[in-house]
């Protein structure tokens, strides 16, 4: 469709580079859109926007306003045209079977996330060592946390809080039996910059023995890019599984 305009309209809306106002444009566009000047709005065959930008890699960056957009962009999945906020979506690693070995290890977690839940489905151990996670940049930090459990419920073991740990993020609240097979959540955040906090809570269903609440923090020396549960003395795990969703 070719707009018309009267010559009032032109005079007011031409600038002297001979640029119409995208403003005063109230059809759709043809012929040399470089003629139009400004933003021509969404419903009359503009894009609502002078600089609309998505940078792809590992952030998103937005200029001027357009229409609310669909995209697949590290872990982002919506974006509000107006405001410029954006949607994530959770997403799920591949879980990691707690039958054998000593530690179950997530690597190259993408430098964007900024919250990891780590689920663990049925987890037993050997030994009687409390377990723990540990987080890390190029490789795993095993000092400088600042972590505590405590326990709840019936149980003889289930009395005692395991104290401050410092070498990871400390799971139990009470010195484990083998037999015992925990199932729960630990949620990290990263509050600023390279520290993250831990929340969580584990219990053992199968025994009927209540739950152990824990928090802790650290502060790594550069961006997380992995996640491990182990032990503090290295014992072997038995039955169970972990997995991590990341956003």
């Amino acid at each position: 469709m070719t707009q018309a305009f009267n010559l009032s309209q032109l005079a007011n809306s031409v600038n002297s580079s001979g640029q119409l106002a995208g403003t005063a444009v109230t059809g759709n566009i043809s012929g040399n859109a470089a003629n139009v000047t400004g933003t021509v709005p969404v419903a009359n065959g503009g894009t609502g926007t002078s600089s609309p930008s998505l940078v792809a890699g590992t952030g998103i960056s937005i200029s001027g306003s357009f229409p609310n957009q669909t995209v697949s962009n590290s872990g982002v999945t919506s974006i509000n045209g107006s405001s410029g906020s954006v949607t994530g979506v959770i997403q799920r690693s591949t879980a990691i079977n707690t039958t054998s070995g000593t530690s179950a290890s997530f690597i190259s977690i993408p430098s964007w996330v900024k919250r990891i839940t780590v689920i663990l489905t049925g987890v037993s151990k050997g030994g009687t060592s409390r377990m723990q996670i540990q987080i890390g940049s190029g490789s795993y930090t095993t000092s400088g946390y600042n972590s505590t459990a405590g326990s709840l419920g019936a149980g003889a073991n289930n009395t005692t809080a395991s104290g401050n740990i410092t070498t990871g993020f400390v799971l139990n609240g009470y010195t484990p039996v083998s037999s015992e097979t925990f199932s729960g959540s630990i949620v990290l955040t990263n509050i600023t910059g390279n520290t993250w906090v831990a929340m969580g809570i584990i219990a053992d269903s199968s025994n009927n023995i209540g739950p152990t609440s824990m928090a802790g923090t650290v502060s790594l020396s550069g961006t997380l890019d992995r996640v491990q549960l182990t032990s503090i003395s290295s014992d072997t795990f038995a039955t169970g599984s972990i997995n991590i969703f990341y956003e």
